[in-house]
Formats: C-alpha cells, structure tokens, sequence
C-alpha cells in the first residue's frame, strides 16, 4: 500500500484565502493555475481538503493529534476481517452510489476512503456519517467557491 499526500498552493502567489496576506492574483490567473491540474490526475487523489494556512502555536498540536489517529487507522487497516465487513457496510449502505458518481474508479475510491473515516473513528461499523464524510472530502468545495 502506498499512501500519496500532496499539495499546491490555491493561486500563483499563493495568498488566495490566507486570513491576514491580500492575494495579487486576478480571477482568471487564479482559475488558469488551478486548471493546470488534469482531471483524470486530480481525480486519483482520493481526498481533496482545503487547509488555511495555521498560526504558529496550532500547527503543531493538531498536527501532531492527526498523525497519532492516521498512525492508528493504518494498524487497524492491516485487521482484513475488519476492512472487509467495512467495505461490505459501504456496498450496503450504497447501492446506487456507484450510478450517482458515474466512474466505478470513483466509487473505489470512496469506498477506501469512508473505510478509512470508519477506521479512525474506531468505530467496528460504517455509517453514512462516514460516506458524506468521504463525499464531501471528494469535492473540494472550498477551493471551487474561492475563483
């Protein structure tokens, strides 16, 4: 397994969004650097989140917090009786999810992920919690809505 995190900044200058920094990039700058990232690449990510920049003092203790529950699903992830009865959960809990999305590849990937959002809330059980959960890490609302 092979777990891929990356991350590029919201314009050129990367001040678009930033709570105290004023961005210099115009609208139609910021929508050409943004559609610089292919669609068919972009949608092999499985989560998309938007992050504003953290003060000093945040970073570290949230920082810190995730990778102590993204360590611990990882242990968890390697219980395959437990990812199976997860993934089950999904195609139960979904059954037409995979014609609502329209790309089996999509539907995969949000069936790791909703696992993984089941695995970190130590839960044994998925919910749909973690399906609109993982619905929503797929949109990149944020980002969409600051062009």
């Amino acid at each position: 397994d092979v777990q891929l995190l990356a991350a590029t900044n919201p314009c050129r200058c990367g001040y678009w969004g930033h709570p105290w920094q004023n961005c210099t990039c115009f609208p139609s700058h910021r929508k050409a650097y943004q559609a610089k990232i292919s669609g068919p690449f972009f949608d092999r990510f499985d989560a998309r989140v938007f992050c504003p920049p953290a003060l000093q003092h945040e970073s570290e203790v949230k920082g810190s917090q995730i990778l102590t529950r993204l360590k611990n699903s990882l242990v968890k992830r390697k219980d395959a009786a437990l990812v199976s009865r997860l993934s089950k959960d999904f195609d139960s809990l979904s059954p037409n999810l995979v014609r609502r999305v329209g790309s089996r590849r999509i539907f995969e990937s949000l069936r790791r992920l909703s696992v993984t959002l089941a695995l970190i809330d130590s839960t044994p059980v998925m919910k749909n919690s973690h399906i609109e959960e993982a619905l929503s890490l797929q949109k990149l609302k944020e980002l969409e809505s600051l062009c």
